[in-house]
């Protein structure tokens, strides 16, 4: 078993059908030629999917542990006080009309 780089094998394809342009030949060359370069654009991806995946995990757990675990009641979370004093209303000033 030989691995052979993309035109190599395309090489070897023309060299076994030849002149033959039927369409099922046609066809699987179409396929033949998408999935080579699919497979070489996968390839050539370098991302460290382990460091990625490790990274966000990480990030995740820390969120939901601050979620859980973090202080609360902050001075942010608290109501600016009211300068204005709230206007006293009576029973009858609630019903009265006009």
């Amino acid at each position: 078993m030989a691995i052979k780089n993309r035109d190599e094998l395309l090489n070897t394809f023309r060299e076994r059908y030849g002149a033959n342009n039927s369409d099922e030949d046609i066809s699987f060359l179409e396929d033949l030629t998408d999935t080579l370069q699919d497979y070489e654009t996968r390839t050539q991806d370098s991302t460290n999917w382990q460091q990625r995946y490790n990274d966000n995990d990480a990030m995740w757990r820390q969120k939901y542990h601050d979620r859980f675990f973090a202080p609360t009641g902050t001075q942010d979370d608290e109501p600016d006080p009211i300068d204005e004093k709230p206007k006293v209303l009576t029973f009858e000033a609630l019903f009265k009309e006009g």
